[in-house]
């Protein structure tokens, strides 16, 4: 199974620039078995950077920091942009054996060697978790604690989970993609009537980024101790112009929370792991505060006084490991065996971008060579995850400042299968 999975991988590997599942160049095998133990695999069952502030005009606050925006795909700086690789990365290593162990030792020299305390990483070959692994310090001065179950902050990956369970909504007929939502969210906000703009919102427009409704960085990121809630209510007040050109905001992806409560009467998170988490068998995801850390998680360097993982809520605040993250986007391929979350049809959806606005679907970055997937980047945090249309998926959750573009780790990643798995 190994050797089978592995020729998968380099097929995928040296064909990830094509745009379907098509025939692949002949490939050598796999290298050999690891010559060391594989680490243990887990089984389980955003204030993301740019230079300068931010103004948020609801508000009326500034952000001081770079850091405060959660990946605008519209932005040519953003995380969302591909890469050749970080100017400032340490690629130059002696040879190391093949296989995972080769995998793992690129990602250390890559991450770990660069300043960042810790990753965590996993690898699915269609629908079959084939390798998860993770090193550095769960806490600074615990060096070798980190393992393949540390969980770590994944910043606006949360948008993945929170698209998927209101289209889940959406299959189940509670509520249709294109009907207004406004008013009935503004109710059970306990808000007064909400304006035009506004009342026609709906869930397309939220997970498009479609809204019109703007950033609210200060906010988020405003060190104001606002929840996710007390956003929602500002950006409903505010409103936008909703079905025109895309724009990025955290706020859309916390109003999708806050509606999938008041058009379930439940939780979020109670919702999000009976629709989701529980039937791929995970456990231990949570959304956390900014100081809250748990015994099985990183922790994240937050200034003090910061407030943003209690206001991003299901728009930046989930707590996951790297293979917890990969099941979760390789059940939206159609593709790969398993269970589905969702309809064929919604399913294929995601994966459109709405009123022709390329670059990104519903709740996934739709990159040019047919992956999906998603960047997050907060402070201390670069993540990524990606599922390829040869049915390769991978995560990729640091702890740290480096890469500083979190979409670099994509090139951090096929150089570690390149290692792993090299051609001829």
């Amino acid at each position: 199974m190994q050797r089978t999975l592995a020729v998968v991988l380099i097929a995928g590997l040296l064909a990830a620039c094509a745009p379907a599942r098509a025939a692949s160049p002949p490939v050598p095998e796999l290298v050999g078995p690891d010559p060391v133990p594989a680490r243990a695999v887990s089984d389980p069952g955003a204030d993301d950077e740019h230079a300068g502030g931010v103004t948020d005009l609801a508000v009326g606050v500034r952000t001081d920091r770079a850091a405060d925006v959660a990946g605008d795909p519209t932005d040519p700086t953003d995380p969302i942009v591909e890469l050749a690789g970080d100017p400032d990365a340490t690629t130059d290593a002696p040879t190391v054996p093949g296989g995972w162990v080769a995998f793992d030792r690129s990602l250390e020299r890559s991450i770990i060697a660069n300043g960042s305390p810790a990753f965590s990483a996993a690898v699915m070959v269609n629908g079959e978790l084939v390798r998860a692994t993770g090193a550095g310090e769960r806490r600074p001065g615990e060096p070798g604690s980190v393992t393949a179950d540390t969980r770590f902050r994944v910043a606006s990956i949360s948008k993945i989970i929170t698209a998927v369970v209101l289209l889940q909504l959406v299959d189940d007929g509670v509520i249709a993609l294109d009907e207004p939502i406004g008013a009935r969210l503004a109710e059970g906000l306990g808000l007064g009537p909400v304006g035009p703009s506004a009342g026609a919102l709906t869930a397309e427009h939220l997970l498009s980024h479609t809204s019109g409704i703007g950033s609210f960085q200060g906010a988020f990121f405003g060190e104001r101790g606002l929840s996710c809630t007390d956003v929602g209510r500002l950006a409903l007040r505010a409103g936008g112009a909703p079905g025109g050109a895309m724009r990025y905001s955290n706020a859309n992806s916390c109003l999708a929370h806050l509606l999938i409560e008041v058009l379930t009467g439940q939780d979020y998170t109670d919702v999000v792991y009976q629709r989701l988490l529980a039937p791929l068998g995970i456990t231990g995801m949570r959304l956390a505060d900014t100081y809250d850390v748990g015994p099985d998680e990183a922790q994240h360097f937050s200034r003090p006084g910061r407030n943003y993982m209690e206001a991003l809520g299901g728009a930046g605040a989930w707590i996951a490991s790297a293979a917890d993250i990969a099941r979760i986007v390789d059940a939206l391929d159609p593709a790969t065996p398993g269970w589905r979350p969702l309809s064929d049809q919604l399913l294929t959806q995601m994966r459109r971008p709405p009123l022709e606005h390329g670059g990104y679907g519903l709740g996934l970055i739709l990159y040019p060579d047919g992956s999906v997937g998603h960047t997050g980047t907060l402070e201390s945090t670069h993540a990524m995850v990606v599922n390829r249309p040869d049915g390769v998926t991978w995560a990729v959750l640091v702890n740290g400042e480096f890469p500083r573009d979190s979409a670099a780790i994509r090139p951090i990643v096929d150089r570690a299968l390149a290692a792993a798995f090299p051609a001829g």
